[in-house]
């Protein structure tokens, strides 16, 4: 997304709608395969957080490796389709926040539906790790620094973040490297624990 695109989440929503999800992949990250020891620190039973999750594979895998699993997706398609993909049929309730909560029936895997930047700690909880895959580059530019305050106010102290990240020449998408250098710049001056940063080109 360009620095001056502004995407709503109603258009996410038709979107998804409408089948344009070119970025959908239907097999499990293949960084978050190679990479989740060092994310996890060898441990499992750990709470982990996926933004912007849509219909990604990955949340069941990690719930697979013995971790509990919570992510936030503004599409209701996306969601009951990962549950749908996961064979698993979630109960539904609304929270306090407005949201939409979808959760399996063990309570290891929990997805709210709705806008991210109003979830807090309150409706979901604190987390030991953060995947990141490309939420960060999804989100509207004018809506980073907040999305980067909500991230880390989720995070439990010594947490780690896995950010999987796309940048791009700067001669040829000056937008896109500009935002790889704010990425960078908003997560190093933290007081968590962020490893390994990933960039795919």
């Amino acid at each position: 997304m360009s620095s001056t695109e502004y995407i709503t989440l109603e258009e996410w929503k038709t979107r998804w709608e409408k089948g344009l999800t070119g970025w959908r992949i239907n097999f499990v990250d293949t960084h978050l395969e190679k990479f989740l020891d060092r994310l996890t620190n060898g441990n499992t039973g750990l709470e982990i957080f996926v933004p912007l999750c849509g219909q990604s594979l990955d949340l069941k895998w990690l719930v697979d490796k013995g971790h509990k699993v919570c992510g936030v997706e503004a599409s209701e398609l996306a969601v009951c389709g990962m549950f749908t993909d996961a064979g698993l049929s979630p109960n539904k309730s609304q929270t306090h926040s407005g949201h939409t909560l979808y959760e399996a029936c063990d309570g290891r895997l929990r997805v709210f539906s709705g806008d991210m930047l109003t979830l807090t700690s309150d409706t979901c909880g604190s987390f030991d790790c953060v995947w990141d895959k490309n939420s960060f580059g999804a989100v509207n530019a004018t809506e980073r620094e907040r999305y980067v305050d909500l991230t880390y106010s989720l995070l439990k102290p010594q947490g780690r973040i896995l950010m999987s990240a796309y940048c791009y020449d700067q001669s040829e998408r000056k937008s896109m490297d500009a935002q790889k250098c704010y990425m960078v710049k908003s997560l190093q001056y933290t007081q968590f624990h962020l490893f390994p940063f990933l960039l795919i080109y």
